[in-house]
């Protein structure tokens, strides 16, 4: 394990809420701004993903995820198991306002983790493990599903960016980060605790060999859609038991190397590919405020 208080470079297992968004009240118009608990999307967006012989194709990508703006929805089958009822297509947020349910980890223009479960709850709140991640750890975000912890995202830390409320409006990230990460989650003018906005390593500019991906289906037919993979490795390193704790396992570069590439085996194994890039949704026109939120809700 890493030292309490000292860098941590190795494996970690990140569990979030993993039960779908109820939008059965959306089908065929806009599911608004998330304003309840954390839950997933199943998305489709244009992008670029890697195929297991290693091509490069480009096309619309499913893929599960958190998206907590407003997104456009459609029916996509029946409840069966893990797969998804709905398939969703974000749009791109309006102004923030209030505080509101934000987007961790964001996957669309680029992999990055902002603040989920960085500080601890008990008492005071303190700094977590997960404002010590140094280069080349990986994050396997995911959720315990009958039993088992199910991948929806991959994340190889490449460089990191210290902020609070002061900092928001000259931070050197991308705006659309800013707006669907960052401002949400000062919506709270009471909020003055400080994160970490960890971006991730990409295929173009890899860490150690690793990058950054979400698993994902191109899409072929209407229907198309898959249950999140299980995430296979030797056994002790991942807890199909963890339900919302985090497991943090340090490795030397050689063991996370392998252990990277043993769950992008699983991956291809499933039948999916790795999306690289998740292109942002234009600008949207002007949402309804009944859908983009009253700004009454809790971030993370």
């Amino acid at each position: 394990m890493a030292l309490k208080h000292g860098p941590f470079v190795g494996l970690v297992q990140f569990p979030h809420p993993g039960a779908e968004h109820n939008a059965q009240a959306h089908v065929g118009a806009i599911f608004p701004w998330n304003e309840g608990d954390h839950a997933r999307k199943f998305l489709q967006a244009p992008g670029r993903w890697r195929t297991e012989d290693g091509q490069q194709r480009t096309g619309p990508l499913r893929f599960w995820g958190e998206y907590e703006p407003p997104s456009r929805v459609q029916a996509i089958g029946p409840a069966d198991g893990q797969l998804p009822r709905w398939v969703h297509e974000p749009l791109y947020p309006p102004p923030s306002q209030g505080e509101r349910q934000n987007t961790d980890p964001l996957v669309l223009g680029g992999f990055y983790y902002s603040n989920c479960k960085q500080h601890r709850r008990r008492g005071y709140p303190s700094p977590s493990v997960m404002q010590r991640l140094e280069p080349g750890t990986v994050v396997l975000f995911g959720s315990k599903r009958e039993h088992v912890f199910v991948l929806d995202t991959v994340f190889v830390v490449a460089e990191r960016l210290d902020y609070g409320r002061e900092d928001l409006e000259d931070l050197p990230a991308p705006e659309h980060v800013k707006d669907m990460a960052l401002r949400p989650l000062y919506g709270n003018p009471e909020r003055q605790l400080r994160f970490v906005l960890y971006r991730g390593a990409t295929l173009e500019e890899p860490l150690d060999g690793r990058w950054s991906y979400a698993p994902a289906l191109p899409v072929e037919q209407p229907g198309d859609r898959f249950a999140r993979p299980r995430v296979h490795l030797p056994e002790g390193i991942i807890k199909d038991t963890l339900s919302m704790g985090l497991r943090s396992v340090a490795m030397t570069a050689e063991q996370l190397q392998s252990t990277w590439e043993c769950v992008l085996e699983t991956v291809y194994d499933a039948g999916l590919v790795a999306a690289v890039h998740l292109e942002v949704p234009s600008v949207s026109a002007d949402l309804p405020a009944r859908v983009a939120g009253r700004g009454a809700g809790r971030a993370c």
